[in-house]
């Protein structure tokens, strides 16, 4: 469990007291990135902004590190432990001692190692969201939940950080990163896969690919709002919630007709929608509905 939320006190205190987060320096020109500059410079931040390659190559000129407080490395998972090796090196050029956070979503701090053991504070903190355009929303980061964990300047960092971008901070406990990006990526990611699944499906059925989409559109929305604002057992519905087996045979037949290779997927689906309805308590219709798995082949 994330240990808490900043309070509103402490969200308010962060935000009034500007001086901590007044110069950021943000490695990585890619969507984040991007999105992180635009965003901090919006709200009177001083940003310079650097491609993760040619600060690789050449690390910080003088007068770019020399007032940042920050350093933000929102740089593909691979790039992160070379750019602290390459940045370690370059810690004398900076007035005051910057805090190093990087954003990846499955790796903590320990990726920043090389910059801890030169007595800098580092950590991770990453924004529970997706970015699919290369420009911008005006306000990307307005209620989004950011995982930090660190050295404790570098959760008072992560804290602020999300503060001044309207978002909110939660404390990732050690050792449960993996699970937390875990869960970001079934809730977005598979959602997205799923909803390409079901389009692939409609067009089986006779839609073409923008008819598919605007057709299952309102469904999909409705179930995942019920799903976040009642929880998934309560907005559970179909053949699973009510134990009707013939019409996931007939689902099995036409699947086995169309691509067998998608029966996995429905069953692993039929599955997790078992243990909402297990979990929700009895039902008027038996909940165990699984055929069995040489019946799928």
């Amino acid at each position: 469990m994330p240990k808490r939320l900043a309070t509103p006190e402490e969200s308010f205190k962060m935000i009034a007291d500007r001086s901590s987060l007044q110069s950021v320096i943000v490695i990585g020109t890619g969507r984040l990135g991007t999105a992180l500059a635009s965003a901090l410079g919006a709200c009177g931040v001083v940003v310079v902004s650097r491609a993760g390659r040619q600060t690789l190559a050449e690390g910080l000129p003088g007068p770019v590190t020399a007032s940042a407080s920050l350093v933000i490395l929102a740089v593909a998972d691979e790039g992160i432990v070379p750019l602290a090796d390459r940045l370690a090196g370059s810690l004398s050029r900076f007035e005051s001692e910057p805090v190093f956070l990087h954003c990846s979503g499955v790796l903590d701090g320990t990726a920043l190692e090389s910059l801890r053991r030169k007595g800098s504070p580092v950590g991770s903190c990453h924004p529970l969201q997706t970015f699919p355009d290369r420009v911008p929303r005006p306000t990307p980061f307005r209620g989004v939940t950011f995982g930090i964990e660190g050295d404790a300047a570098a959760l008072a960092a992560g804290r602020e950080l999300a503060a001044r971008l309207d978002g909110r901070a939660v404390e990732i406990e050690p050792g449960t990163k993996s699970l937390y990006h875990l869960a970001a990526v079934l809730a977005g990611n598979g959602t997205v896969a799923l909803i390409g699944a079901a389009r692939d499906v409609m067009q089986a059925a006779g839609f073409d690919a923008a008819e598919a989409l605007l057709a299952l559109g309102p469904l999909v929305r409705a179930s995942v709002e019920g799903a976040l604002s009642s929880g998934p057992e309560p907005a559970l519905s179909g053949p699973v919630s009510r134990g009707d087996r013939a019409t996931l045979e007939r689902h099995r037949a036409a699947l086995r007709d169309w691509d067998p290779s998608r029966l996995e997927l429905y069953e692993a689906l039929v599955r997790e929608q078992e243990r909402l309805v297990s979990s929700s308590g009895p039902r008027t219709h038996p909940a165990k509905i699984t055929s069995p798995t040489r019946e799928t082949e």
